[in-house]
C-alpha cells in the first residue's frame, strides 16, 4: 500500500538516524514521544523522492495516513459510487482546498448504500480541519456529512470482551 499510495507524510520509526536539513519540500517535522518523527511534506512529488531517498538509506519509515469515519444526512442510494465520491470530494475542497484524498469507502448493506463510510487522507492538519464541523452539502444546511475520529481500537476491545466470557 504504500509504495501504491503515496502520502504528504512520512513516519521516521525511532532509533532511525537521519539527518533530515536538506530534504527538499519539507515543511515541517515532529518527534512524537515515543521518538518516532513525522515529516510533513509540501507535495506528493517531494514526498516521494524523499521516501525513496529514505529507503536507499535503510532508513524504517512509511507513508503516514489519517482515516476519518463519516456519516452523510443526503440520501446517497438513488446516486451512483463514483457521484457519491464526487459529492464528498467537492465537499472536502471546499473546505480544505488542499486536502489529498487517498481513498473513500461508502459502506454499503446487502445491495444498498447505508450513508456512512470512510476516508483516508494524507496530512494530520487536513485531518482535524475537517472534524471540527459539519460540512453542508447544500445553502440551507439540511444535507450535510459530519466526520469523526475512526477508532479501530473499539474492535479490539470488542473481541477481547468475547473471549473473555
Amino acid at each position: 500500500m504504500n509504495k501504491l499510495n503515496p502520502s504528504r507524510t512520512i513516519l521516521i520509526f525511532k532509533d532511525q538516524n537521519y539527518n533530515t536539513d536538506k530534504i527538499k519540500g519539507l515543511l515541517s517535522k515532529k518527534q512524537s514521544k515515543n521518538n518516532t518523527v513525522f515529516l510533513f511534506f509540501d507535495n506528493i512529488e517531494n514526498s516521494s523522492k524523499a521516501f525513496d531517498e529514505l529507503q536507499s538509506n535503510q532508513i524504517k519509515s512509511k507513508y503516514s495516513y489519517y482515516k476519518s469515519f463519516f456519516r452523510i444526512t443526503k440520501e446517497i442510494n438513488e446516486l451512483s459510487l463514483d457521484d457519491i465520491k464526487s459529492l464528498i470530494s467537492k465537499s472536502l475542497k471546499n473546505v480544505v482546498n488542499s486536502i489529498n484524498i487517498i481513498n473513500i469507502r461508502i459502506y454499503k448493506y446487502k445491495t444498498d448504500f447505508i450513508n456512512s463510510g470512510y476516508l483516508l487522507i494524507d496530512s494530520i492538519d487536513d485531518f482535524n480541519q475537517i472534524l471540527k464541523d459539519p460540512i453542508y452539502l447544500n445553502d440551507d444546511q439540511t444535507e450535510f456529512i459530519k466526520y469523526y475520529r475512526f477508532n479501530n481500537r473499539s474492535n479490539e476491545k470488542l473481541n477481547e470482551n468475547s473471549n473473555n466470557e
